[in-house]
């Protein structure tokens, strides 16, 4: 058992914790039976296979309010790990009912199935543990149930006691999801999958006993399901980009692909092959499992690389360039080129087997690493029906990282014309396949791309979102392009005219389909006046039976992407304030998607109403990449769409403008906001002109600018680090103002262009964005150092070009603190989780951010005014 008392090894523990995919959790209170109860402990397991207590965590967080909140923060809020109770309902009054995410409640469980088909005389814990999970009574102490858990220190009997109560928990929820695995006839639990049909299937449990061999129905009187013809994952990736080409690959099987030009298509094959047979080899020869036996303490990342590209080199790519050099010449340099990147794909397979050998021994090290000893790997999956889909697929050269369970795959694409749905999909079906065949857990899929070496990271959800929507809508249409024949209706569509230039089957598309035509163009979004006339009708009559009297001549309506907004001019006599009560009946009489965002204006009252044909505002179409030379544009960020279908910006050299803060909950669209924004910056400015500067704590909202050419520094992902950035801000800042004193200059722009942008002279700007500012306000002593720094580069740093973009998804008091407010002129609230959230960010008065309609829909308040805007989306973040 770890005891922890300590609130560095409290979060240090969580933190590790939060690396896991399932967590048993209990908790115990101070105070139980009084009106006031209070958090004492907080034990948890996450190994299911531990009896005795050993490796429970018993977290002391008595009076301790903020470790709770980083336990709700990192554990309870994280869908990605499934948090199991026996008694959820008490439990979560104390750990973040609100926040708390993919909740599993063992009474609930056992409640459906009934104590009858389970063989219990009670559902309590204990007695579950002792009839289920096989525990003696012996073993079992029932002593310290009312136990006074204020008291400190904490006896041995106690502590005893809390350890073992989530060991029960593991072994019982074991027991009730083995139960359900029989009651539904599956072969083997599986916890994936029972996650997520465990609410269904509960729905469907009645009290029946376990299924026994005997009671199950004969196979044959089963009616045998349909099973397809079995496709590829580069069927379905081909399928994004052409279906005439996979028609033709399926009569005439050549393996071929878009190529961009010849030598791009021979790197990438070499590049494909060695790296290949060089995991091979490190899985094979002694010399490399040697590096590999040291304590991982004392394991160099740097001299370890060294040596592995050393030996992979001498026994495999030196023989095999004199070999290409004896059949063409030629080939050598491809080859040259070819190693150039595998160096770097050697650096990164080090760095992550020196991380995973933290985790295992050295002599399991390689086959928990590399996946690709079984390159072959195939997934039956369920289609609407009954139907069966089996998909084969090819996983080559990728690792698998065990502490944060990501799986990562290098790709080095053989064109510039790629889809990034189709690249997606490959990426989506191979973690998919990997995650059913090796039976490991995936949270997510790094992807290296080379031989530029950019990572970008997929989440699980995303992928999972990606196989729902391609499984049943792609291989239906595969199915019926490989049956079409000659001249029946319907043959597969052609690609676009810049991927039938560089494909290799064009000649053959001709014979068959005759000459290639363009492809439809893609369907131009709904004018926004269709429909405005009936919508103003509609509202002008519930507004009638109200009782509310307006001047209906008046009346008009403009349609934003996300909204649609209807001005309405009361008769005199009626206030404003009438109206606005009467939002959340509009809502209901007229069958609003959400409650209308009313507002009084000059002359009118907006009512702002959910558009059902929403429209998405893309990047592509409002920012065009102007030259990056050209160090006279002012320095405007992108913050969204108007009413009027134009780009709103923001000039950081404006006053009211310099800083930001930015907030947002969870599917606001917060991230995406923040993307389109730097995007806006980087595709106008030079890194001469720019620098960037990224905070990232999640890790997950900048993947795609880890290697931007503009960053001022790596990309900032900790509390320590976090903290020495801001305060070199300060001092970058203070140096820049001994530059402008010196040259007798008011600010950055006339300094620059008295020194006539001299590049040794030069001072570029420098904009920091800081993304979930909040995960490192938990700790008192890093939060004041973050609270100074800002405060100072707020109220001085603009003169000098230094410029702050804060952003948070929990904008309460104890985060953004009236110093960060005062200091940070410019405010955007996507949706909140509440009208005293929007107040925090946009002023005490402006509560109407928690009815925005998320996914970038949101207020932007800049100098006093306050506007509505839908912000940009960049599907694509390569620059």
């Amino acid at each position: 058992m770890f005891y922890l008392t300590e609130p560095v090894e409290i979060k240090t523990a969580i933190d590790r914790l939060a690396l896991h995919k399932v967590l048993w959790v209990d908790t115990e209170t101070a105070f139980w039976n009084t009106p006031a109860p209070q958090l004492s402990l907080i034990q948890v397991s996450a190994d299911e296979n531990d009896r005795t207590g050993e490796f429970s965590y018993v977290l002391d967080v008595f009076n301790i309010e903020e470790l709770s909140q980083y336990f709700i923060t990192r554990i309870m809020a994280d869908g990605a790990i499934e948090k199991v109770f026996h008694n959820a309902g008490y439990d979560l009054k104390f750990l973040g009912r609100n926040q708390a995410k993919n909740i599993t409640c063992t009474l609930k469980i056992s409640k459906k199935i009934t104590r009858q088909s389970l063989g219990v005389p009670d559902l309590k814990l204990k007695t579950l543990a002792r009839q289920l999970g096989n525990f003696s009574s012996g073993t079992i102490d029932l002593s310290q149930q009312e136990s006074d858990w204020s008291r400190r220190p904490l006896t041995t009997q106690q502590l005893h006691y809390a350890s073992m109560d989530v060991i029960y928990l593991s072994h019982v929820h074991r027991y009730l999801t083995k139960f359900i695995s029989e009651l539904y006839g599956l072969s083997s639990v599986d916890r994936d999958l029972l996650q997520e049909y465990l609410p269904v299937m509960i729905e469907e449990i009645r009290p029946v006993k376990p299924l026994t061999c005997q009671d199950k129905p004969d196979s044959e009187t089963r009616p045998e399901p349909l099973i397809h013809p079995t496709i590829t994952i580069e069927d379905i990736y081909l399928a994004h980009q052409c279906g005439r080409f996979v028609y033709l690959e399926s009569k005439n099987p050549q393996n071929l692909e878009f190529v961009s030009n010849y030598e791009k298509g021979i790197v990438s094959g070499i590049f494909s092959q060695v790296a290949d047979d060089l995991i091979k080899i490190i899985q094979q020869d002694p010399c490399c499992k040697i590096l590999f036996e040291p304590e991982a303490q004392q394991l160099n990342n740097e001299n370890i690389t060294r040596e592995l590209q050393s030996l992979l080199y001498k026994i495999y790519l030196f023989p095999y360039l004199q070999e290409a050099i004896k059949k063409d010449k030629h080939k050598a340099t491809l080859i040259n080129q070819a190693w150039i990147s595998l160096k770097k794909l050697i650096l990164l397979w080090t760095d992550i087997l020196v991380s995973n050998r933290y985790y295992c021994n050295a002599s399991d090290l390689f086959d928990k690493t590399f996946l690709s000893h079984d390159p072959n790997i195939n997934h039956t999956f369920e289609l609407p029906g009954g139907q069966q889909q089996p998909i084969l697929g090819k996983l080559t050269h990728s690792l698998y990282k065990l502490d944060d369970r990501t799986l990562h795959i290098p790709t080095y694409p053989l064109n510039d014309l790629e889809y990034p749905a189709s690249k997606e999909a490959r990426l989506s079906l191979q973690a998919y396949l990997v995650h059913q065949s090796r039976n490991i857990p995936i949270k997510g899929v790094i992807e290296w791309q080379f031989p530029e070496v950019r990572e970008t990271l997929h989440s699980w959800q995303q992928m999972e979102g990606i196989i729902a929507d391609i499984i049943p809508r792609l291989t239906s249409k595969i199915h019926g392009w490989f049956s079409w024949k000659h001249p029946a209706p319907y043959p597969p569509r052609p690609s676009q005219e810049k991927l039938c230039q560089i494909c290799p089957k064009t000649k053959e598309c001709i014979n068959v389909f005759g000459i290639t035509e363009p492809p439809e163009p893609p369907e131009p979004p709904k004018p926004p006046g269709e429909g405005l006339e009936e919508i103003i009708e509609q509202l002008v009559s519930a507004l009638k039976a109200f009782g509310v009297k307006i001047n209906e001549g008046e009346t008009k309506a403009i349609a934003a992407p996300a909204f649609i907004r209807v001005q309405v001019k009361p008769r005199l006599g009626v206030k404003a304030i009438t109206i606005i009560n009467l939002a959340e009946d509009l809502q209901v009489q007229l069958g609003f998607s959400a409650i209308p965002l009313i507002q009084p204006q000059a002359g009118y009252v907006s009512i702002d109403i959910p558009r059902p044909d929403r429209q998405i505002a893309r990047f592509e179409r409002y920012i065009s990449k102007e030259s990056a030379t050209n160090s006279e544009a002012t320095f405007k960020i992108a913050i969204g769409v108007n009413l009027n279908g134009e780009l709103v910006q923001a000039d950081l050299a404006d006053a009211n403008n310099c800083h930001f803060l930015v907030a947002g909950t969870s599917g606001s669209g917060k991230s995406e906001f923040l993307r389109a924004l730097l995007l806006s910056l980087l595709a106008r400015h030079s890194r001469e002109n720019l620098q960037i500067v990224l905070v990232d704590p999640k890790r997950v909202t900048f993947p795609e600018f880890e290697n931007i050419p503009w960053l001022y520094s790596p990309i900032i992902k900790d509390t320590e680090p976090a903290i020495d950035l801001m305060e070199n801000l300060v001092a970058e800042m203070e140096r820049r103002y001994k530059i402008l004193e010196e040259s007798r200059c008011n600010d950055l722009e006339s300094y620059n262009k008295k020194v006539d942008r001299s590049p040794n002279k030069i001072l570029s700007r420098i904009v920091c964005i800081f993304d979930e500012y909040a995960d490192f306000m938990i700790d008192k002593e890093s939060k004041n150092s973050l609270e100074n720094s800002i405060k100072r580069l707020g109220a001085k740093a603009r003169a000098a070009g230094i410029h702050l973009i804060i952003a948070t998804q929990r904008p309460d008091a104890t985060v953004v603190t009236p110093l960060i407010r005062a200091n940070l002129p410019a405010r955007v609230a996507l949706k909140t989780a509440s009208g005293g959230d929007s107040a925090i960010i946009l002023g005490d008065k402006q509560t109407d951010a928690f009815r925005l309609l998320g996914k970038g829909d949101l207020l932007y308040l800049t100098g006093g005014k306050l506007l509505r805007l839908q912000s940009l989306y960049a599907e694509n973040c390569q620059l």
